[in-house]
């Protein structure tokens, strides 16, 4: 029994080993989620904006880029099956402030407008992301403008 005991310790941990480190992080995991959904809203996909996206991942959460290259595959993959976003909205209401979700909302403007050119399914994304977190209208429309005049 000792030995059998061992043993399974031993494959937990090699198991352990073999997740990606960028699994057990909720939070980027689901910005991850909202960057990649903006990125797919007017179904365009645009190399801007997949290196918007792992650009933001690295920065803001300080990301490897091999690493944000293996979190936005991932991510990309799972959006191929429907997902709700209230989930991963849920996750970061409890685990972010105000200040924090206006970067946020700022970063899926940047994601929409990397192609230079602004969908209304990207818009009526972010509009909708921005209700899931609680983030005021004139604060929407100001991380609009902001990102907008800085193209």
């Amino acid at each position: 029994m000792f030995k059998w005991l061992t043993m399974t310790k031993f494959v937990h941990k090699l198991s352990q080993k073999e997740k990606p480190r960028i699994s057990k992080n909720k939070k980027v995991f689901s910005v991850a989620v909202l960057l990649v959904e903006i990125m797919h809203a007017d179904h365009v996909l645009r190399g801007r904006e997949e290196s918007t996206v792992t650009r933001i991942l690295c920065d803001k959460f300080g990301l490897a880029e091999e690493d944000a290259v293996e979190l936005f595959a991932k991510v990309n993959h799972l959006m191929k099956h429907a997902i709700s976003l209230q989930k991963y909205t849920a996750l970061l209401n409890s685990s972010m402030n105000y200040q924090e979700k206006i970067g946020l909302i700022n970063a899926l403007w940047c994601v929409a407008y990397s192609d230079n050119m602004l969908d209304l399914y990207e818009e009526h994304l972010i509009r909708r992301v921005s209700d899931l977190l609680y983030i005021s209208h004139s604060d929407f429309i100001k991380q609009k403008f902001q990102v907008n005049d800085s193209i």
